[in-house]
Formats: C-alpha cells, structure tokens, sequence
C-alpha cells in the first residue's frame, strides 16, 4: 500500500510541475499576443504621397500549381485593384489542367504588362526564384492563385510603403468557408495561426507570416537567397522571414481589413491534416531561436495534455490538473481570440473555440510527428 500511495504522489507532483511549467509558458506566449493586438489595433496608416514614387514601384507575383478552378477568380480580381502594378508575373509550376493557358490568355486581355513563365525547377520555392529572375521594381506583393483579394489590398501596401519602406510586409489572410461545423472549425485554427503570427509580430517577436498576403523588398530578398533553404520546394515566407530578422531588417505587419486576402479551405479532414503537417515538416529546418520556443511550447502543452488524459485513467487525482490545464488554456485563448475580432469576424467564439480546444492536441502532436518524417511536396 505504501508502495503504491508513493506512486500516486510522484504521479501527482509530476502532473503539477508539468501544469505549472507549460501553463505559464503559455500564459507569456498569450500575453505577448494580446500585446501585439493591442498595437495592431492603434495603428494608422497615411494616404499615399504623390511624391513617392518608390511607393507604385512594385509588380505582382503570382506562383500556381493546377489551379486552372481558382486562377480566373483571382485574376478578375486583379485588374479591378486601385493601384495596378508596374508589371504582373504569373508562374507555373508544371500544371496539367490548363493554368498555363489561362494565364497566356489573360496577358493579351489586360493592358498591363504580364509576364508569363513555365518553371523549369520543381517546386514552389524554385518557381518563385524564377519568377524574381527579371523583376526591376523595388518590392513584389505576392498571393495565391486560390485566393481572392480586395480592389484596396495594393492600394493599402502602397500606403504602408509610402510611410516607411520595409524590407517585409506582413497582412492578414482569412478563409473561405461553406456552411458547417468543420469548416467553421477549420477556418477558426486557420486565423488562430495567422493571427498569432502577426500579434507575434507586432510585439516584436516576429517567427512566422503567410505567402498567401504578404510582400517584400527586391533588395532584402536577393541579399538573403542563401538562407531559403532551397533545397525545400515551399517555405520561403518564413525563412525569408527568419532571415530578415536576424539581420535586423525592417518588417512590418497590416491588421487592416484594405488588404484582406481571403483564401480557400481545407476540403475535408485529409486535406487539412495534409497541409498542417507540410507546415510542421518546415520547422525541423528553423534556426530562429523564437520560433523554436514557440514551437516547443505549443506542441508540448499539447502532449502534455495527452499525457494527462492517458494518465487519469490510472489515477483520478491527475483530472483536476488535466482539466485545469485544459479550462487555463481555454480562457488565454479566449481572450486572444476576442483581441483580433476587430479584423477577423469570430462568430460563436466561446462555443467553437472550446470545441476545437478539445482536438486540438491531437492534431498538433499528430501533424509534428508526420511532419518531421514526410516527404516535402506543394
């Protein structure tokens, strides 16, 4: 009896130290989201000065892979922006449906020059290389070909570059979704990850940003091309990002809805567990020393919780500290969640975000493991 009362207490101490440990540390990564919010929601952008010519010195780079369904969308909404670019580059990356020929068929519609390129790489990554190959602007806005942006979205980076130019630009992307728990679950996780890239960001501690919405200096990232990875075929955002930051360049971050870019969502569970673990697989690469912290918090809270449940089956004193941790988590998310309501819309914020607490975990401990042994593709 003495035996097994001693286990029970070393089980107990052990479940109180790692709540204690990760429930802190989460507690700090929160806080320096809401920090972050906080100032992205001060923030004042000024109207573009005529003067400024460096501001319009931009062209628009668009990479794509079989999206001969999403391309025309996206197209239709370029030649309706505000502020069009000095040149348009379209990228295909050995499409099979027919997105080269849309992209050809539209460089004779529009009165902008298009330059229009087969990538003879593979990969996203390479795609983009070749598509930077020529460019004579001082900075590229690049998105998706999946992705629909507003007639103010060039207009609003223009503005931003206009106040202060900036090595790398950072906005918000948000996700389309279709009637439905799981889409509406899905697109939740989604701007969870956006929006603490940004919070992040604008607290100071930039680690990750979405290719999908963001934008950059020529000059920034041809002095930083040895720092891509470019043996990967995608994360150049974030190791560009990296980059930039160990250097100290200028980066910036947008919460403002001008340059909402809104993307498409995972169709069903094996697409959105498929694209979660492509994003995990790129972290094994990463020398910044932040991003690895907030990597490790993230999916240690998130074993730990696993843990916790595994180990209340044995021992019922363990589940008051799985569900404290759990209720703990919860409510710091809660709270960041409500921050970025001002740019997101967050409908049945307390219901869905306590639903997806519930997966969360396991998707996360799921999606590290896979990612760290899968082969990296589009």
């Amino acid at each position: 009896m003495g035996t097994l009362e001693a286990i029970h207490n070393i089980e107990a101490i052990t479940a109180i130290i790692g709540c204690l440990f990760f429930g802190l540390s989460y507690l700090v990564l929160s806080g320096l989201l809401l920090k972050g919010w906080w100032q992205l929601k001060r923030q004042k952008v000024q109207a573009v000065s005529p003067k400024n010519n460096n501001a319009h010195s931009f062209c628009i780079l668009v990479v794509c892979h079989n999206e001969a369904t999403h391309l025309p969308t996206l197209l239709s909404d370029l030649e309706k922006l505000e502020i069009q670019p000095q040149t348009y580059i379209l990228v295909d990356d050995h499409s099979n449906d027919g997105t080269y020929e849309i992209m050809a068929q539209w460089k004779e519609k529009i009165s902008i020059p298009v330059e229009v390129i087969r990538s003879k790489g593979r990969g996203k990554k390479q795609a983009i290389e070749e598509g930077l190959a020529n460019v004579e602007t001082e900075w590229v806005l690049t998105t998706d070909a999946d992705c629909r942006v507003p007639s103010t979205w060039s207009k609003h980076a223009c503005e931003i570059y206009a106040k202060e130019p900036f090595d790398l630009l950072i906005m918000p992307v948000d996700m389309h979704y279709e009637k439905g728990l799981f889409s509406a679950l899905t697109r939740l996780e989604f701007i969870t990850l956006v929006g603490a890239g940004m919070g992040l960001a604008a607290s100071g501690h930039p680690i990750m940003c979405n290719g999908a919405n963001m934008a950059f200096s020529v000059k920034g990232r041809k002095a930083h091309e040895k720092q891509l990875h470019k043996e990967l075929v995608s994360g150049d955002d974030v190791f560009l990002l990296h980059a930039l930051k160990q250097e100290q360049g200028k980066i910036r971050v947008t919460a403002h809805k001008d340059c909402m870019v809104m993307t498409a969502g995972s169709v069903n569970l094996h697409d959105f567990l498929h694209q979660r673990a492509r994003w995990a697989s790129k972290a094994t690469y990463y020398t910044d020393k932040e991003s690895i912290v907030v990597a490790c918090c993230i999916f240690g809270i998130s074993l730990w919780q696993i843990v916790l449940y595994v180990m209340s089956f044995f021992s019922l004193g363990i589940w008051p500290w799985a569900i404290g941790l759990f209720l703990g988590k919860w409510i710091c998310d809660v709270f960041y969640l409500h921050s970025m309501k001002a740019t997101f819309s967050i409908p049945h914020l307390l219901g869905h975000s306590l639903l997806l607490s519930l997966f969360y975990p396991f998707y996360i401990v799921y999606s590290a493991l896979v990612g760290m042994t899968r082969k990296k593709v589009w």
